[in-house]
């Protein structure tokens, strides 16, 4: 069950709070700090070879609080992606991301000139996470946020050494990256550990429950947007809806706080 329940998160980007600009950033991002560094791995989750569990990181870190939003991606697709011909800039902007009825979020118009720049519109509820964003595209706005979120901030250095990359490419981490995309033993911490110790095991699930979690959006404990029980969290229905966006604002799960 617990290899299911990890899919509940879109898009985390793990930082330290230290800002190399001194620019106002066009985003920031609530963080909350997973500490209880030389944890043990989750053991109950093996690799397919029988070694090592998921969990252990030998290191305290901060973790966003929430997934990257519709409003925070479409402020970095109008400071990096607006006058460019570029296609590592201009594939940050997926077409489904505006042609999705269930999960779309971002509307783009213009061809890229200076004279008639591309203009991403958020589309809902820009409080809602951004869906379509590939292992390059969540690199490049790292870069960005690394460099202070700023309209001259790069998105192919800081975090990622990245140079118009993308596909098939191995890039690994720079040791002096402030924000990066979590290791997955960062993001199965900061989803499942426990806290309190080294030795506090793991919940099954990343609302800090061994329960199944419900769908119900608000306040009740232990609940997930997923379909469950025959309906869906948004609409309590069985089928999905085709003029609804099924995505919910993060936090609209106010007592379901992952660990």
């Amino acid at each position: 069950m617990k290899s299911t329940s990890r899919h509940a998160a879109v898009l985390f980007i793990a930082f330290t709070l230290v800002s190399p600009s001194h620019a106002q950033p066009l985003v920031t991002i609530d963080t909350v700090t997973v500490g209880n560094a030389g944890n043990l791995a989750d053991t109950a989750i093996m690799e397919t070879d029988g070694t090592s569990g998921y969990g252990a990181v030998p290191y305290i870190f901060s973790i966003g609080k929430y997934e990257v939003t519709i409003e925070q991606y479409t402020a970095f697709l109008n400071s990096v992606a607006a006058v460019t011909s570029e296609s590592h800039l201009v594939n940050l902007w997926d077409d489904r991301m505006g042609s999705n009825p269930f999960i779309s979020g971002i509307s783009r118009s213009g061809s890229g000139t200076s004279e008639d720049p591309y203009r991403y519109t958020v589309r809902g509820d820009g409080n809602s996470p951004i869906t379509y964003v590939s292992w390059f595209d969540a690199a490049r706005f790292a870069n960005w946020m690394h460099h202070g979120a700023t309209n001259d901030a790069s998105t192919e250095t800081g975090a990622y050494t990245l140079n118009g990359a993308s596909g098939n490419v191995f890039v690994t981490k720079n040791a002096e990256a402030i924000w990066w995309i979590p290791t997955e033993d960062e993001w199965y911490k900061a989803a499942y550990y426990k806290g309190g110790g080294t030795h506090a095991g793991y919940w099954v699930y990343p609302t800090q429950s061994d329960n199944e979690p419900g769908n119900t959006i608000g306040e009740a404990t232990n609940q997930l947007n997923y379909y469950h029980n025959g309906v869906y969290a948004v609409t309590r229905d069985p089928f999905l809806t085709h003029d609804v966006n099924h995505l919910t604002a993060v936090g609209a799960f106010s007592n379901s706080a992952g660990a």
